[in-house]
């Protein structure tokens, strides 16, 4: 017995009756809802998530399986910036234990790793 990938058993159409609400959006891509006098502006898109574009399956990037969960992401995002000094400090957290993943630390690397160069002397 073969084993299907994902991409082979994957089905945007049970997405869509999963939850209504992003089939009402898939929908409104194709019936004038966002492109007014330009009909099918957005159809390529909607055939691309549906049936496939160009020899390509479905929603080949999974971008309907993952909505459900990004939609629950971005409401947890939403009530973290309403709170504003929660927020500010989430902010300066980060900030601060990005030091590590400075460009001034990678060009330097990049530097001596990659290019096999020296640093200049300004003085």
């Amino acid at each position: 017995m073969t084993r299907l990938s994902l991409s082979q058993t994957y089905n945007p159409w049970a997405i869509l009756e999963e939850f209504p609400e992003i089939k009402r959006v898939l929908e409104q891509l194709i019936d004038g809802t966002y492109n007014g006098a330009a009909f099918d502006l957005f159809k390529e898109l909607y055939d691309s998530l549906m049936y496939g574009v160009e020899g390509n399956p479905p929603d080949q990037y999974f971008v309907l399986k993952d909505l459900p969960e990004y939609i629950k992401a971005q409401a947890k995002i939403d009530a973290a910036y309403r709170d504003q000094k929660k927020w500010h400090r989430m902010a300066l957290v980060n900030i601060a234990a990005s030091g590590k993943f400075s460009s001034d630390r990678t060009i330097g690397e990049y530097a001596k790793e990659i290019w096999n160069i020296k640093p200049v002397s300004w003085k």
